[in-house]
C-alpha cells in the first residue's frame, strides 16, 4: 500500500511504503514508530525539505525491523549536504540493527 497522508498512515499501521515531502521531523518519528511493517520510504531532502543528516539519524533509531529501502529525492541536481563521515555513521548504526537486513539506498533528482 502507498500512502502520504499522516492520518491515513497512522490508521493503517500495516502499510509498507510511504512518502514524506515536508520537514516535520516529529511526523517522521511518529510514522516510523507506528508503522511496524514499513519496508520503504521515499523522502524529499534539500532546501525546504528534510535535512539528510537528521533524517538518517531518525531512520536508524526509529525504523522497524522490516525496513529495507530508502529513496531520497532532491529538487536540484546539487551536491548532497551530508558528509561522508555522517553517512558512514548511519551505515554503522544500520549494520548493528537486529535483524540485519540489507538496505537499498537510492538517490533521485526531481
Amino acid at each position: 500500500m502507498r500512502h502520504n497522508n499522516l492520518l491515513e498512515i497512522l490508521s493503517k499501521p500495516e502499510i509498507t511504503v510511504c512518502y514524506i515531502k515536508d520537514d516535520e521531523v516529529e511526523t517522521l518519528k511518529v510514522i516510523l514508530s507506528n508503522c511496524q511493517y514499513l519496508e520503504s520510504i521515499r523522502v524529499w531532502c534539500d532546501g525546504e525539505y528534510l535535512n539528510e543528516k537528521d533524517f538518517l539519524e531518525i531512520l536508524a533509531k526509529h525504523s522497524s525491523k522490516n525496513f529495507n529501502e530508502l529513496r531520497i529525492y532532491y529538487v536540484f541536481d546539487g551536491p548532497s549536504e551530508i558528509f561522508p563521515e555522517e553517512l558512514e555513521e548511519f551505515l554503522i548504526n544500520w549494520k548493528n540493527r537486529i535483524p540485519r537486513k540489507s538496505l537499498s539506498l537510492l538517490k533521485n533528482i526531481a
